[in-house]
């Protein structure tokens, strides 16, 4: 894949998403919502970078967000920024990289004002599906609680 300008290239298109996400993430429940939505991703800078805007469903509410991916060719590195429409907030950023098929991205947020680690994870990924994992850690990522499982399967 050269130098990993590329390695999202999958991802471009529109997808149907059907996923879960864990109500209360450190509440040790496994009380998960079942989430329903569509995903359109879009390349930007000439493939150093794409867009995607999603349109998700739970509980009787619509969430539209999406995700923000830039390369950094220097550095060989990938940054993903999540995008909020309700709050117009950009979310910290999360950092890593393809390891082969496997993306692998790392970075620092707050859950009700604690600090915590948060990864991102690409995985299972054939021209017409993949999923996707973010899980929190607490304890300088020793361990990781899964809070979102996303299987997105090509339009």
């Amino acid at each position: 894949m050269g130098d990993g300008r590329r390695d999202f290239d999958f991802f471009i298109g529109r997808w149907r998403v059907n996923a879960k996400r864990l109500r209360r993430h450190f509440a040790g429940d496994q009380n998960w919502e079942p989430v329903s939505g569509e995903t359109r991703v879009i390349s930007i800078l000439d493939g150093a970078g794409n867009l995607d805007e999603d349109r998700f469903r739970w509980s009787g509410q619509v969430y539209v967000g999406g995700m923000l991916r830039l390369y950094d060719a220097k550095r060989r590195m990938w940054t993903t920024y999540g995008l909020d429409r309700d709050s117009g907030a950009v979310q910290p950023p999360q950092t890593g990289h393809f390891m082969g098929e496997r993306g692998e991205f790392f970075g620092d947020d707050q859950e009700d004002g604690n600090p915590i680690r948060v990864r991102h994870l690409y995985f299972n990924i054939s021209p017409r599906s993949c999923r996707w994992e973010q899980a929190f850690s607490v304890d300088q990522e020793e361990s990781w609680v899964t809070n979102w499982i996303i299987d997105f399967t090509r339009v």
